[in-house]
């Protein structure tokens, strides 16, 4: 029996080797598949959904994991991304976690997986993180998207000085963030 979205993993697994630039995400999105495939029945919450790419890397690597669940967030209606039964969407704003944790309370067991991929500044990825940081499992683990500002510097092939400033006010950050909880993670 073929997993949900095995095809866009295979797809992936054929763009890492490639020598252009989706390899880079693909090789971010497997990365994650990866961990999610590890553990046997995640919670996974995916804050950002956009076109879907993570959602359906998630969802084939929770397939057939009859207590996993996934649950997307998006200010956008992104309901359309991907059809799947085993797939929990809500439109509402990613940093607003009570709203969130209301709508979803088994997140309140633990996160075992936590995908940041929404609006990309400081101040949000900051109440994104002080409010779900505390429910990440022991285990757990954390990714972000666009934190890197190398491929955005001039003449880099994203050139773009406002998104290489934001990802570098981002990564400062998330480095004293990191720095700050040491003891925790």
């Amino acid at each position: 029996v073929m997993k949900i979205y095995q095809d866009f993993i295979d797809n992936l697994l054929y763009e890492r080797n490639q020598n252009n630039e989706f390899r880079f995400v693909a090789e971010q999105l497997l990365e994650m598949h990866e961990e999610a495939l590890s553990r046997n029945n995640p919670i996974i919450v995916e804050l950002g959904v956009d076109k879907g790419h993570s959602t359906r890397v998630f969802l084939n690597s929770i397939d057939g994991k009859t207590e996993a669940t996934l649950i997307s967030v998006d200010i956008r209606d992104c309901s359309g991304a991907v059809e799947c039964d085993n797939w929990n969407f809500l439109q509402a704003d990613s940093a607003d976690w009570n709203t969130i944790l209301n709508s979803f309370p088994i997140i309140k067991s633990g996160i075992d997986i936590l995908y940041v991929d929404s609006l990309h500044t400081p101040q949000h990825v900051m109440r994104e993180v002080y409010g779900f940081f505390p429910l990440v499992k022991k285990d757990g683990v954390i990714y972000f998207d666009d934190i890197d500002s190398s491929p955005y510097k001039n003449g880099q092939r994203k050139d773009s000085i406002l998104i290489e400033n934001a990802n570098r006010e981002i990564l400062k950050l998330l480095d004293a963030i990191f720095q700050a909880n040491l003891n925790d993670l």
